[in-house]
């Protein structure tokens, strides 16, 4: 299953989680008036319900009345409803929520911790092969077990996390697999629909702490009834019992919910993780690990809640693996590799805690005879690859890594200076607007900031094309840890840098579009788009705007040939080629804006027609290419770099 297909089942699998969500509902419903007909004909109360010749009085079924269960039902679903917008709204402000009340500590992206170190530039190389912003990294402390979780609603404000036994019982191949596998999760929908189903299966749950309460107010209320309390501690202490066998049936209903949900899921993010390291033995090395003497259980007391998220099962499961939201570690383990001998893996000694990344293999880069169709076919494999990176583009991950020189790539990591390689990315090579840039920021930020700025600026200039949009990644997760005021701050100074000089060239706009479009969800300054048009057609207009774009201002292209292999691709005769005074950056960024709510299976076809259309003169600028992934990013399609054989221009 590709990037775009696993979305739009991500998408579908939200409608039949909804219409499971409802069934349980009902059912709670209807089990929550047998439970209050029962504790009602317990203590003798007198029935509610109109006599009737077929039931006969003091019978159970008197206690029954359409009033009381519409009342009920009414009453249980305010509560489900409630406790539900609750947690969607307490889940809402990001992964790290999750992170944190796991337990997780969160990791500097400046750690000099050889471990940590290793874990980071793990998690660094996957992100940049799959062209997404670097998330945030926590441990879990204090679980020794084998296990790890991606948690988020965008890849904006994705975190992974993993336990201390994860970080020290696996190597660097084992872990590897581990961080792809939850890659997986996070590029394919699987991380947005896990956070969902939390918030969602929240208000079943409600139902059992409601009658926890009830059961210990019955308790504290036992004294009175020795004084005239009559029989209504019976009737809540009944009353408490039976809603907290209600929360039991809910956790039932919810561990069917998501076993539905998440169990298939699973082997697809484990294909994924496979495809990406060429390695099998890795992330069934780390599966065999689990089923050794360490195990993956946790202990933290809110696992239950997340046990779907989980790279492998977090929490026991008395109901049987029909239940379970996870596959079977041995079935895992043989779609891995079907011919294992049926052993699982002791743990020893701890791994090595540092190790080389890997790096491309020598020659891989060798140019060959650039045309207008090799440059077309690499931009397509990037769209085919969208969301799945092989092992390839992991290699060319880590080489672009180790490229980026130390001193800028430390600054990435670190809060205070991952803004000045921002701001130094904007600086203008025009002396008097440079000065003007310098001034604004002198007069908004501190005097340390501006010197930080200053001298990142010589490296930053001397930058190949390659390493920009991979070093704005890296500085996201330093980025997220800024405080709202902070990135307020930040954010206009974005703004006020790019139009100094009363322009706006296609890499600034690019470059704000990324940075923006990931932080802002972090800092609650943009809602998350759902997807809402069906056919393409219902957006040509915008269409019409950014293929208008891309064509005139393709530097040395011919507008009318680079928009005809556009609409091409689009097989369409509908989108027009519009005057360059009616285009501008402005009606491009509204334009963006819709297209994003497309829904994902139509979003390929119209990347690569944008693709088409750069690609028509026969070659790929580095401004081409920044805005083409910038594009991507803004359609949430994260695109890998550009195959070194197809080296773009800084023209």
């Amino acid at each position: 299953m590709d990037f775009f297909s696993a979305q739009d089942s991500a998408r579908k699998k939200t409608g039949w989680l909804i219409f499971l969500f409802g069934l349980a509902v009902l059912s709670l419903i209807a089990v929550t008036n047998l439970f209050l007909m029962f504790a009602l004909n317990l203590v003798g109360a007198d029935t509610l319900a109109v006599p009737s010749p077929e039931i006969p009085q003091g019978t159970f079924w008197t206690h029954f009345s359409w009033s009381r269960f519409w009342a009920v039902g009414l009453v249980v679903g305010l509560v489900i409803l409630l406790g539900s917008l609750f947690r969607s709204w307490s889940l809402g402000k990001g992964g790290r929520n999750v992170a944190e009340m796991m337990g997780g500590t969160l990791v500097s992206s400046d750690s000099r911790d050889p471990a940590k170190r290793r874990l980071l530039n793990i998690v660094e190389e996957i992100a940049i092969a799959s062209g997404t912003p670097v998330p945030l990294v926590y441990i879990m402390e204090n679980e020794p077990g084998i296990n790890a979780f991606a948690a988020g609603l965008t890849t904006g404000d994705a975190v992974i996390a993993v336990t201390r036994g994860t970080l020290e019982k696996l190597n660097r191949s084992e872990l590897q697999g581990v961080i792809a596998h939850e890659f997986s999760h996070i590029l394919n929908g699987d991380m947005r629909l896990n956070m969902r189903l939390v918030g969602i299966l929240f208000g079943i749950l409600m139902i059992g702490l409601i009658g926890r309460f009830l059961m210990r107010s019955a308790a504290y209320s036992g004294s009175s009834r020795s004084s005239g309390g009559g029989n209504s501690g019976i009737a809540l202490l009944a009353l408490g019992a039976g809603l907290a066998i209600l929360g039991w049936v809910g956790t039932l209903f919810g561990n069917i919910i998501k076993a539905s949900v998440s169990r298939q899921r699973e082997y697809l993010a484990d294909a994924s993780a496979v495809q990406f390291t060429r390695d099998p033995d890795g992330i069934a090395g780390a599966l065999k690990k689990i089923g050794g003497t360490s195990g993956s259980l946790l202990q933290n007391p809110d696992a239950a809640e997340f046990s779907h998220t989980y790279f492998s099962t977090g929490v026991r499961s008395f109901l049987g693996s029909i239940f379970a939201t996870h596959p079977p570690l041995e079935e895992r383990i043989r779609r891995i590799q079907p011919y294992w001998d049926g052993e699982y893996t002791a743990i020893g000694k701890k791994p090595v805690a540092q190790e080389q990344p890997e790096t491309r293999p020598p020659g891989a880069s060798a140019a060959g005879t650039v045309t207008a169709a090799t440059v077309l076919a690499g931009a397509i494999d990037m769209i085919n690859q969208a969301g799945q990176p092989s092992a390839d583009q992991a290699a060319a991950g880590a080489k672009i890594l180790d490229e980026i020189p130390e001193g800028i790539l430390h600054s990435s990591r670190e809060p205070y200076d991952a803004r000045a390689v921002i701001y130094a990315l904007l600086l203008d090579r025009n002396r008097a607007v440079l000065d003007q840039q310098l001034v604004h920021l002198l007069q908004n930020n501190s005097k340390t900031l501006v010197q930080q700025t200053r001298a990142l600026m010589k490296q930053v200039f001397d930058l190949p094309p390659r390493q920009r949009l991979p070093l704005i990644d890296l500085a996201m997760p330093a980025l997220r840890q800024l405080s709202a005021k902070q990135y307020e701050r930040f954010r206009n100074n974005l703004d006020s840098l790019i139009r100094m000089d009363n322009k706006i060239t296609l890499f600034e706009w690019s470059l704000y579009r990324i940075v923006i479009h990931s932080l802002d969800t972090e800092f609650g300054a943009q809602r998350i788009r759902l997807a809402q048009y069906n056919r393409i057609n219902q957006l040509y207009p915008e269409c019409s705007i950014l293929l208008s774009y891309l064509a005139r201002t393709t530097p040395g292209a011919n507008p009318r040939h680079a928009f005809r292999a556009a609409i091409q691709v689009l097989d369409t005769t509908e989108v027009k080629l519009m005057p360059k005074d009616r285009i501008s950056l402005e009606s491009l960024d509204q334009a963006v804006d819709k297209l994003a709510r497309l829904k994902p299976l139509l979003k390929p076809t119209l990347l690569k027609a944008c693709a088409a259309c750069i690609a028509a003169d026969e070659k790929v600028t580095a401004h081409e290419m920044e805005l083409l992934r910038a594009l991507s990013a803004a359609l949430d399609c994260p695109l890998p770099p550009l195959p070194e054989d197809l080296s773009y221009t800084d023209q």
